[in-house]
C-alpha cells in the first residue's frame, strides 16, 4: 500500500501530459478576411450614400414639378430604391453584397433610360443623372475590391442577370442571387457557411441590419403618407367635381319639377343624369378608400418582410453553424476514441504492469540484500 501514492503521481502525471487527450469542439467558423470585411464595409458605405443621393433627387423632382402623378411617382421611387439598396447592401456574404447592390443600380438605370420620362415628365433627367452616376459608381467600387479577374467574371455576371431581369415598374421587385452566384462560381451551398465570418461578425452585422431597418421603417411609413395625401387630394378633387355637377342637376330638377308640364323631363333627368352621377361619386370615393387601404397593406407587408427576411437570414445561418459545428466534431470522434484506447493502454500498464514491476525491483533488492 506504500506504493499506492507513488502510482497515483505517475497516473495524474501521464493524464495531464497527454497531448493527444486535448478535445477540440468546433464552436465557430473562421473569421471573414480583412479583403471580405472591407467588401462589406465599402458596400455598406455606398448603400448610405446611395440612399442619400435618391432622396435628394427624388425631392428635387417633387418641388419642381408641378404634376402630382410625376411627384407620386419620385415619392414611391424614394421608397422602393432604398429599401432594395438596404436589402441588397446589407447581406451576410460579402461579395454577394457588393454584386447585388451592383445589379441593382444597374437595373434602375436601364428602367430609367427607357421609363424616365414617362416617370417624371421634364424632371426626368434628374433621376436618369442620379441612377448613371451610382451605376459608375458602384462598378468602380467593385474594380478597386476584386481583383483584375474577379472584377470580369463579376462584371459579366452583373450585365447577364440584369439584361434578363429588367425592372418594368416602381416597385423594383427583386429575388435572392444566392443560388445563380453559386451556380456561376461552382459554389456549393456547403461552402455558405465558411464566407459569412464568425459569430461575432455576423451578430455584429445583425445589429447594424436592425440599426438601418429601424431608420428606414419610419421614414417609409412618412414617404408612404405623402404619397396617401397626394392621392386623397386628387380623388378629392375629383369627388367635389362630381358633387358639383349633382348640385346642378339637382338644381335644374327643381326647376322642371315647379312646372306640372315639365314632369317627365325631370323624371327623364333623374333618370339619365342624376342617378349615374350618385353612383359614380360612390364609386369614386370607393375607389379612393381601396387605394388607400391597399397601399397601407402593402406597406406593412413590405416592412413586416424586411423583418423576417432579417430574421429568417439569422435563423438560417444559425442551422447552418450548428449543423457546421455537429459536423466537425463528429469528424474528431475516431481520433478522440484513437486518444482514449491508448489512454486506456497506458492505464493498465500503470495499474498492473507497474506493481509488477516494482515487485520484480524489491525482489532484486531482497535478494542482494541477502545476499
Amino acid at each position: 500500500m506504500k506504493s499506492l501514492p507513488f502510482i497515483v503521481a505517475v497516473f495524474l502525471a501521464v493524464l495531464t501530459s497527454c497531448s493527444l487527450l486535448e478535445i477540440k469542439v468546433a464552436t465557430d467558423v473562421s473569421p471573414l478576411s480583412k479583403k471580405a470585411m472591407s467588401i462589406r464595409y465599402r458596400t455598406h458605405d455606398y448603400a448610405r450614400a446611395f440612399n442619400n443621393q435618391v432622396i435628394v433627387s427624388a425631392d428635387s423632382i417633387v418641388a419642381l414639378s408641378k404634376n402630382d402623378t410625376d411627384q407620386i411617382n419620385a415619392i414611391l421611387w424614394k421608397i422602393q430604391a432604398t429599401s432594395a439598396a438596404n436589402t441588397a447592401a446589407y447581406q451576410t456574404m460579402p461579395s454577394l453584397a457588393l454584386i447585388d447592390t451592383w445589379i441593382l443600380s444597374k437595373q434602375m438605370n436601364e428602367y430609367f433610360n427607357r421609363n424616365g420620362k414617362v416617370l417624371f415628365s421634364n424632371q426626368a433627367p434628374i433621376a436618369q443623372d442620379m441612377a448613371e452616376y451610382a451605376e459608375l459608381e458602384i462598378r468602380t467600387l467593385a474594380q478597386s475590391l476584386l481583383s483584375e479577374n474577379e472584377f470580369k467574371q463579376a462584371e459579366t455576371f452583373v450585365i447577364n442577370y440584369a439584361d434578363s431581369v429588367k425592372f418594368h415598374a416602381l416597385n423594383f421587385q427583386r429575388k435572392s442571387l444566392l443560388k445563380q452566384w453559386n451556380a456561376y462560381f461552382g459554389i456549393p451551398d456547403s461552402a455558405t457557411i465558411e464566407t459569412v465570418g464568425s459569430l461575432p461578425q455576423v451578430f455584429a452585422d445583425a445589429s447594424e441590419r436592425m440599426t438601418v431597418l429601424g431608420e428606414q421603417v419610419p421614414n417609409t411609413t412618412r414617404w408612404q403618407l405623402d404619397v396617401f395625401q397626394k392621392q386623397l387630394a386628387n380623388d378629392t378633387i375629383e369627388t367635389l367635381n362630381q358633387i358639383e355637377n349633382v348640385s346642378l342637376a339637382m338644381q335644374k330638377l327643381v326647376t322642371l319639377l315647379e312646372d306640372p308640364t315639365m314632369l317627365d323631363s325631370a323624371m327623364l333627368l333623374i333618370k339619365t343624369e342624376i342617378t349615374p352621377m350618385l353612383l359614380e361619386t360612390q364609386l369614386q370615393w370607393d375607389r379612393t378608400l381601396g387605394v388607400i387601404g391597399e397601399e397601407r397593406s402593402a406597406l406593412t407587408d413590405s416592412l413586416r418582410a424586411q423583418g423576417q427576411d432579417l430574421v429568417a437570414d439569422l435563423d438560417e445561418l444559425s442551422i447552418k453553424m450548428i449543423d457546421h459545428t455537429i459536423e466537425r466534431t463528429f469528424a474528431q470522434i475516431p481520433d478522440i476514441l484513437g486518444s482514449v484506447a491508448l489512454l486506456l493502454i497506458v492505464v493498465m500498464l500503470i495499474l498492473f504492469g507497474l506493481p509488477f514491476g516494482l515487485g520484480i525491483l524489491v525482489g532484486r533488492l531482497w535478494k542482494r540484500k541477502k545476499g
